[in-house]
């Protein structure tokens, strides 16, 4: 049944990315599972990876049309998209936050795309005409227009003060959690911006345009700068690369074959990204690192790797500030700069670390180190260029 449900899932998926390409593309990004204990669905988080699941309950799922699934899926992406699973503790009352959530973000969603029993604006408008529930006031409005309502109204909406969000936060064994600290909320926010920024981008490439919805969310994004000018150390040692990407401009028309696209030929630049997965650096550590290599991503081509006491696998980056981490271990300096120095395919490479580990040994290529807030640089002051991120 759990098969035949997330196969049922990307199916209806593939529709939104037909008729919906954003929450179509945010989807696939979310893993699928299946779970009896949430009434329909819900969005989840495991605090031990730091990745979002979309929770759906077999039983229920298939007792609703296509359309009424569609919507289902796209109801659940709008709540990660403005932020409300990590926002849940944010007002005293759950229900009537749920019951304003809900009011906010079924107005970007068709009305026969959602279940009957939904909350939607023109009901409330009705059954509540002394309250404004004017179009896209956002949930913090609608919540304060709810809070006027009697006791009575409010146990008529199922509205009590003990009453829990639907939304799950897990351990990496799928035990349910309280909550998010501070930290695992800006995390999580960050993941969230990039990977809408991300979407949104290729949207764009896709001749298309996110939903003003989101386009007003990407507006509002604070984005915190690097602590290095990654554009300069790249131009100075990188600058050299024989590598070559091949591109057409769209803009600019061939002179040697009129009609068609011009060839443009780019270097391509490719720098080795070790990131220090050792015991020693927090989880906080990491996500400062994923900050710069975010900026850094947009200048050249990377690959990632963790190391601790020996140098992993290339782990995959998409753009969206999510690295998961699998190492825990001791540091050895040792490790990553003989990775590095034996092999021939990297020019150049940055060094993510808390900088607690042995001193290295000499590096005959071009190398810089970032130091963490709290780490320390006495280790390598002294090998090769090296940066210290400030403290916020």
């Amino acid at each position: 049944m759990e098969q035949n449900l997330i196969l049922d899932i990307n199916r209806i998926t593939k529709k939104l990315l037909i008729s919906d390409l954003f929450y179509g593309l945010f989807l696939t990004t979310i893993e699928k599972k299946a779970s009896k204990d949430v009434p329909l669905a819900a969005v989840s988080v495991n605090k031990s990876t730091m990745e979002f699941g979309l929770l759906i309950n077999p039983d229920e799922w298939f007792k609703y049309s296509d359309e009424v699934r569609y919507g289902v899926l796209k109801h659940e992406a709008l709540h990660l998209c403005m932020f409300h699973l990590i926002t849940l503790d944010a007002y005293p009352n759950s229900k009537m936050d749920n019951v304003a959530t809900d009011c906010e973000i079924n107005q970007y969603i068709d009305k026969q795309h959602l279940p009957t029993w939904g909350i939607f604006i023109d009901d409330l408008r009705k059954q509540h005409p002394d309250l404004d529930f004017s179009a896209k006031k956002g949930r913090h409005h609608y919540y304060k227009e709810l809070s006027k309502l009697s006791e009575e109204e409010k146990d008529k909406m199922g509205i009590s003060d003990n009453a829990k969000h639907v939304w799950t936060i897990v351990d990496g064994q799928g035990n349910q959690q309280d909550g998010l600290n501070d930290a695992e909320k800006e995390a999580l926010r960050v993941s969230i911006e990039h990977t809408i920024e991300s979407i949104a981008e290729e949207v764009a490439k896709s001749q298309g345009s996110a939903p003003a919805e989101i386009e007003h969310l990407i507006k509002g994004f604070v984005k915190p700068k690097p602590h290095f000018n990654y554009l300069n150390y790249i131009r100075n040692f990188v600058g050299n690369s024989n590598q070559y990407l091949i591109k057409t401009s769209k803009v600019r028309e061939n002179q040697r074959f009129p009609g068609q696209p011009k060839t443009v030929i780019k270097p391509k630049s490719k720098i080795l990204v070790l990131i220090d997965e050792s015991g020693s650096v927090s989880q906080n550590e990491l996500y400062d690192f994923l900050n710069e290599i975010h900026h850094l991503s947009k200048k050249v081509d990377i690959e990632i790797r963790p190391f601790d006491t020996e140098v992993m696998d290339e782990v995959k980056y998409s753009k969206n500030n999510t690295f998961k981490r699998t190492n825990c271990g001791g540091t050895s300096f040792t490790a990553a700069v003989d990775f590095y120095n034996k092999d021939a395919r990297y020019n150049s490479c940055i060094i993510f670390t808390d900088g607690q580990a042995e001193e290295p040994p000499p590096c005959y290529k071009k190398l810089l180190w970032v130091i963490s807030s709290n780490g320390n640089e006495s280790s390598i002051k002294d090998h090769s260029q090296w940066i210290k991120i400030p403290t916020n």
